[in-house]
């Protein structure tokens, strides 16, 4: 079998188009990088490349899936909770899960997958009284079962019937970490209060996606 041995090749045009530093660092300069006729998918990177990095100042254009795992559940039942009770959301549709991240009511970070994640919910409070019932509300994020960012409403002095309570962070999350989504309910009778859900409109969401290390 015969070898080649070259530090420097060029193109037509007298371009460099790979070098070669002789240590096992290659520097390959293309326009275009193109699978081979009749394949569709191109590899970068095999056994032993865990991550691709960009030089300073490039960016990436013309990319889909940058921003997955991503996942979005919304109720389309009522939920009564006791008043004054925190009570974890249940949520029974999943418009989209690209990870199969999300089950049992909750968003599971997946191996490899560590890092900043936008998490945001809405939740429909409504008492079930009716009118001048609805006192104060919290949304939370939990994660790892206990409470990491909470919105709190609180409109004693003048109660009505229902409102949404949005509650979003950025949080920094690991392989295994999960959140939940849980709310509040405050009647001035003590009576319930209901998380709407309805499949007319979206009331009763939470949804999620990762937007970088």
């Amino acid at each position: 079998m015969g070898k080649l041995t070259v530090n420097t090749i060029e193109d037509n045009g007298n371009n460099t188009i790979i070098t070669a530093d002789g240590l096992g660092d290659v520097t390959l300069r293309a326009n275009t990088i193109d699978a081979v006729t009749g394949t569709s998918s191109l590899t970068l990177g095999g056994t032993n490349a865990t991550s691709i990095t960009l030089g300073s100042g490039a960016s990436f254009s013309n990319v889909s899936g940058q921003n997955y795992p991503a996942f979005r559940v919304v109720k389309t039942i009522d939920q009564t909770t006791t008043d004054n009770l925190i009570t974890k959301i249940t949520w029974d549709v999943e418009e989209y899960d690209t990870d199969n991240t999300f089950a049992s009511n909750k968003f599971t970070v997946p191996s490899g997958q560590a890092g900043k994640y936008y998490i945001e919910s809405s939740i429909f409070i409504e008492a079930v009284a009716g009118d001048g019932e609805l006192s104060r509300t919290v949304a939370y994020i939990y994660k790892n079962g206990t409470n990491e960012v909470s919105t709190f409403l609180d409109f004693r002095n003048n109660p009505g019937r229902k409102i949404s309570t949005i509650v979003s962070s950025v949080l920094d999350l690991s392989a295994g970490d999960y959140i939940e989504i849980y709310g509040f309910g405050d009647t001035v009778s003590g009576g319930d209060a209901d998380i709407r859900g309805t499949t007319a409109i979206t009331e009763t969401y939470f949804q999620g996606f990762r937007i970088g290390a």
